[in-house]
């Protein structure tokens, strides 16, 4: 009685320990074909069947132009993880879909190449994304991203030392925490959509002399501070254009930072040339884009069936598998244990 016990308590402890490797399995593979290159991923699926922590594990064979996808195997992709294209030092230019809303710590880093990138709609860009981009010569930061970020340790645009223009798209409401630390830029506006203007915001940014402030901005953080806070390391030309009695203007009196007031007349000319231009580039985008449309959808039918050649919905038993692996062996180890004295105690007994 006592050994057909036993030989169920083993079999039990087998099943466990086969069941804990296939849970600690959650990362998901699969491929898809940009620019004729194979593009292999690894990618997590959240509780809204949505795919996060998307990466690319063979980023050195990239070239040129990258769209990343905004479905895989189905699925909407709504995030790229960590090192997402770390080391793509070929890639010219990247767009990201609407779809993507946030990426990760590192996810450029080191792409050399990289001159020019689309935002999309990101809510959310982690410390150093595009850290070492020293290809990276213009960007425009979409009204999308929100602020509320702890950005810490580094910034976003780290050594990006060819940095030196940057768009805050119109609608834009918050300058997130070093969202322009460290860059080159030597002047900017804020769009009069902005109302908050988080710590450290232009941190480090020592070849600033120009920023145009509107009324729109109601917060700016550390106002009453004795500290800047904002502006930390600001060479010494730094002049902020504001209006009187604006929080822009009383950040720059508290702060000793030089100021000149703006007039109602400066700002209605900037925002309707800012308007004309998105008008402008509106028309020209919704056109090319048509005509792109029109092409991707011929050349759609051609591509098909590589597309259906793609792995999909594989899982690499890598991300937890350590973690399984040294259950399984600790079950596997007390089950041993466990068998060994107790026949050894049976015997006895006999």
């Amino acid at each position: 009685m006592s050994k057909r016990y036993l030989i169920i308590f083993i079999i039990a402890i087998f099943i466990l320990s086969i069941t804990s490797v296939v849970l600690a399995t959650d990362v998901h593979t699969t491929t898809s074909v940009i620019n004729g290159v194979t593009v292999k991923w690894e990618y997590n699926i959240d509780k809204s069947n949505q795919i996060i922590d998307l990466k690319c594990t063979n980023p050195t064979e990239l070239t040129g132009n990258v769209t990343i996808p905004s479905t895989l195997d189905g699925l909407n992709v709504v995030a790229l993880g960590n090192d997402a294209f770390t080391g793509a030092t070929n890639i010219t230019k990247v767009v990201i879909p609407s779809s993507i809303k946030r990426i990760a710590k590192n996810s450029f880093w080191k792409c050399t190449g990289l001159t020019a990138v689309e935002l999309g709609s990101v809510e959310e860009i982690n410390a150093a994304a595009f850290a070492d981009c020293t290809g990276l010569t213009t960007i425009k930061i979409p009204k999308t991203l929100k602020g509320g970020l702890t950005i810490i340790d580094t910034s976003i645009f780290k050594n990006c030392t060819n940095l030196t223009t940057i768009t805050l798209e119109d609608g834009l409401e918050v300058i997130p925490t070093r969202v322009l630390a460290g860059t080159n830029i030597t002047e900017i506006k804020i769009p009069s959509s902005v109302k908050t203007i988080e710590h450290d915001a232009f941190l480090n940014c020592k070849k600033l002399n120009k920023i145009e402030i509107y009324d729109g901005v109601k917060d700016i953080y550390g106002l009453d501070s004795k500290e800047d806070k904002v502006f930390t390391n600001h060479n010494d030309n730094l002049t902020i254009y504001c209006y009187k009695d604006s929080m822009a203007a009383k950040y720059a009196i508290n702060h000793n930072i030089k100021y000149v007031y703006l007039t109602k007349n400066e700002e209605n000319k900037n925002n309707t040339v800012n308007n004309t231009t998105n008008n402008t580039v509106n028309n020209t985008t919704t056109n090319n884009t048509t005509s792109k449309n029109n092409t991707i959808a011929n050349t759609s039918n051609k591509t098909s069936t590589v597309n259906d050649t793609t792995i999909k919905g594989g899982v690499l038993p890598k991300t937890g598998i350590g973690f399984g692996l040294i259950i399984s062996i600790i079950l596997l180890v007390g089950a041993g244990l466990f068998t060994y004295f107790k026949y050894n105690n049976l015997k006895d007994i006999k």
